[in-house]
């Protein structure tokens, strides 16, 4: 067997794909690629007359999405480790995190998002959301480390100083942002895809107002964290009378907000009926000693969910790792095996992923015009040959090691494709 780099027009040929918007298997199927895009997905009986590669015993997936991570902080894995809850890791500007981040350096920075980033692409991820601290410094790092690499990065930035408003203008919940913290976001959004406030109480409910015409007025992405614990409800709640969800949706109007692990019932339907779309992270959020996150409740309630790491200095950048972790979650917290199914939760990684991060026209499913972007499983590989239900086994079992390549726009990012 020899490997091969990819031409500009070929065929994966008897194969298994799972294909389209239902992710259904097609067995003995072949994809064609041309100009790094999928030009047809079929029997292989019909396959067109290109260059082939026989790729029995594999399973072509769609590539995975990473849908909220914090890359920055891949440099100093296990901070949290035995950490207690009343310790400051996460907010700025003190936070053990991000006092991390400020003697780590640009150099080092850019080396470990770098190093990570590698490590995203040989998992399989195609593309990830991050949310950036620094405002457009802070951006530029991100954007400087991902540059050469093929992976899709959508950079979220924030604020570049905080706190954004005293304690005085924050209780009042009247004031708005200055010119000065207005420019601030302009010139990140310069570098960025879009802004996300860390939650919305780091701003009063104008200030909100302004974040969000001025994301909107540039073309940009706009998210935010929400429910990632009781103190952002209580917090929201004192200051304003309102829980924070509700002023998520009245006054900021996000794409998609990350976490919702206290959400109530009420406030993922009032999310729902809004439209917004959920990242979830929960290998994160154990690891932080929290709630998992809703996921059959806010599935049952018609949320759109994609999984995301989070930190990485608590979990490594590895979707699969994180989809296996949901699945045996949910069903111990059911006490009920049968309530996962493997296509919804594979959705969570792909599909539904690409639609939380507004990436659906060219990522999420494997289908004529979209990018040629898959992960090719061997499913003669020790862990996954024998499987009955070869979805299940992906996301309940899969590990990097079972991918046998990754190909992002037609080229093979990591591993190889051999020719039997």
């Amino acid at each position: 067997m020899t490997a091969t780099a990819l031409p500009a027009r070929y065929v994966l040929r008897h194969c298994s794909v799972v294909a389209g918007d239902g992710l259904d298997i097609i067995d003995d199927a072949y994809l064609a690629v041309q100009d790094g895009k999928i030009a047809a997905v079929g029997s292989a009986t019909d396959a067109p007359s290109l260059p082939t590669w026989d790729l029995a015993g594999k399973l072509v997936l769609p590539g995975f999405i990473n849908s909220h991570t914090h890359i920055e902080d891949c440099g100093f894995k296990e901070l949290p480790f035995g950490v207690p809850a009343t310790v400051n890791l996460l907010f700025e500007p003190d936070g053990l995190r991000h006092v991390r981040i400020r003697e780590r350096g640009r150099e080092r920075l850019v080396e470990d998002i770098r190093l990570a980033v590698k490590q995203m692409i040989s998992s399989g991820i195609v593309a990830f959301a991050d949310y950036r601290t620094g405002g457009k410094a802070g951006a530029q790092i991100l954007r400087d480390a991902v540059a050469g690499t093929a992976i899709t990065c959508l950079i979220y930035s924030g604020h570049s100083r905080l706190p954004v408003q005293s304690a005085q203008v924050l209780e009042a919940n009247k004031a708005g942002l200055d010119k000065a913290q207005l420019d601030d976001i302009n010139a990140a959004l310069d570098v960025a895809d879009g802004f996300a406030p860390v939650w919305v109480n780091d701003v009063t409910d104008p200030a909100l107002e302004q974040i969000r015409d001025l994301v909107r007025g540039r073309g940009k992405r706009l998210s935010t964290h929400s429910a990632a614990s009781p103190n952002y409800r209580e917090i929201s709640i004192r200051r304003t009378g309102r829980s924070d969800i509700d002023r998520v949706i009245e006054h900021l109007g996000p794409d998609f907000v990350v976490h919702m692990t206290v959400a109530t019932t009420e406030e993922i339907a009032k999310i729902v009926d809004a439209g917004i779309p959920i990242a979830m992270c929960p290998s994160t959020m154990a690891a932080l000693g929290r709630r998992i996150p809703p996921y059959r409740e806010a599935r049952a309630l018609g949320a759109i969910i994609g999984l995301g790491n989070d930190n990485a200095m608590t979990t490594r950048p590895d979707l699969l790792a994180e989809v296996g972790f949901l699945s045996r979650v949910v069903r111990s917290m059911a006490g009920d095996p049968s309530v996962v199914d493997a296509k919804e939760l594979l959705a969570s990684i792909t599909r539904d992923a690409a639609r939380v991060l507004q990436l659906d026209d060219v990522l999420g499913t494997l289908a004529p015009g979209k990018n040629a972007s898959f992960v090719v499983m061997d499913m003669d590989s020790p862990n996954l040959r024998g499987s009955v239900n070869r979805l299940a086994s992906v996301v309940s079992r899969a590990i990097v090691s079972d991918i046998a390549a990754v190909v992002i726009d037609g080229k093979i990012a990591s591993g190889q494709i051999k020719n039997k």
